[in-house]
């Protein structure tokens, strides 16, 4: 019961948020139906699985099922390892610098995605880690960067040869 409560006190904030930020957030985000799924899939954000299931598992050889439990059990291994703190797992939060859940990652795509990644996405010398860096004062000192890349990373990376290669900024 107490454990209920902790989850539904995180998804009452996220749903508030979305609430008071209605511009920001998909309006299926305000629904009760929503709010009912972030409990369900929680602690991870129903927009990973959301990703995962409709565009992750479109890749060939991608198991679903499988494919998803495995690459979330390197994900949480990789999370309690660093102690992570955060409420809730979204896809802006899985470490796509660590190996092993990089090599999950990638092992789906074609070649080529492991450059692109340490250099513009999630790698110790990349772009956003950089910007995240230089300026710790704002934005930077909660990794928004490399935040925003790894979102994008897995909204997109599965579907860059379909004909909508991307995501938009909901």
């Amino acid at each position: 019961a107490e454990r209920h409560r902790e989850r539904d006190a995180v998804v009452d904030a996220y749903f508030d948020l979305y609430n008071q930020n209605a511009g920001n957030f998909p309006s299926e985000c305000r629904e009760a139906d929503y709010k009912r799924k972030m409990q369900s899939c929680y602690p991870f954000h129903p927009e990973l699985f959301e990703r995962l299931f409709n565009e992750w598992s479109s890749l060939d050889k991608f198991q679903r099922t499988r494919g998803i439990l495995r690459l979330m059990a390197k994900v949480i291994h990789h999370l309690w390892d660093q102690e992570d703190d955060k409420l809730m797992i979204m896809p802006a939060n899985i470490p796509i610098y660590a190996s092993e859940v990089q090599s999950e990652l990638t092992r789906y795509l074609e070649d080529g995605w492991v450059p692109v990644i340490e250099r513009d996405i999630d790698g110790t010398n990349s772009s956003p880690r950089r910007l995240d860096q230089d300026n710790p004062s704002t934005l930077g000192r909660f990794g928004a960067c490399r935040r925003v890349a790894r979102a994008i990373y897995m909204a997109s990376a599965p579907i860059h040869r379909s004909n909508n290669r991307g995501t938009d900024d909901k």
